[in-house]
């Protein structure tokens, strides 16, 4: 194993890694991040995040830690309940790793111009978001200013995962057709299916961050935990 900094020791088992080494720890290092949604999708992606050395972290999430949530927000407790989830989250990450630099932004996304303000000098964005009135703002944010995009989404049993960059972002996938702003609490969620979406963009953000694997515009991926089914496809 090739010397490791002091500063990256944590990381060894990482940088160890086919094809990572110091170069792409030192590449994740000095990146940036930007997650809206801290939800359960949130839960299984912020953990690996910040555990995999990122230089910084922004976290967009307004709600607050409920109780009928928990089953799958798994980076919170009932002690928290009634509590910001960012504030929450922040909490929690940093005593994975102290030397994570997060910040957080307790809004709710209502314009993409407000967005951008808070995504510029940003490399990379996970819309783990749960409603299609925000995905839209979030894909025009960062169409605009052309940084790449992981939507990721879960519903049921289905997990989902789609890359948008370049010029391919959601409204080259689907039209807006005025969605409603759905009640996103009360739609029925497995678990697991939550935190593979999360995972799955996690190791996208991480892969592309450390500058490891290109970005693919349009690849699709998704896996139904009820038929034990996964699909990919590129647009």
């Amino acid at each position: 194993m090739p010397e490791i900094p002091p500063e990256f020791e944590r990381y060894q088992r990482q940088i160890a890694l086919g094809n990572f080494g110091v170069k792409s720890q030192k590449n994740l290092q000095s990146s940036s991040l930007a997650i809206i949604g801290a939800g359960g999708v949130g839960s299984a992606a912020l953990p690996l995040l910040a555990g995999s050395g990122i230089g910084k972290i922004k976290i967009i999430d307004c709600d607050r830690v409920s109780l009928a949530n928990l089953h799958r927000q798994t980076i919170y407790s009932e002690k928290e309940i009634g509590l910001s989830k960012a504030d929450a989250a922040k909490e929690r990450l940093s005593k994975l790793n102290s030397s994570a630099n997060i910040d957080i932004f307790d809004i709710k996304i209502t314009d993409a111009g407000a967005l951008k303000k808070i995504l510029k000098n940003t490399d990379i964005c996970i819309d783990a978001t749960d409603s299609f009135k925000t995905r839209f703002i979030v894909s025009d944010a960062c169409k605009s200013l052309q940084i790449p995009e992981i939507y990721a989404s879960a519903q049921g049993y289905v997990s989902q995962n789609i890359l948008f960059c370049k010029n391919f972002y959601l409204r080259d996938f689907m039209e807006d057709e005025n969605f409603p702003d759905e009640e996103a609490q009360y739609l029925p969620i497995f678990p697991p299916a939550a935190h593979l979406s999360g995972i799955w963009a996690a190791a996208t953000a991480i892969k592309y961050l450390a500058k490891i694997e290109d970005f693919k515009a349009g690849f699709f991926k998704s896996y139904n935990f009820s038929s034990d089914k996964f699909s990919s496809l590129e647009f």
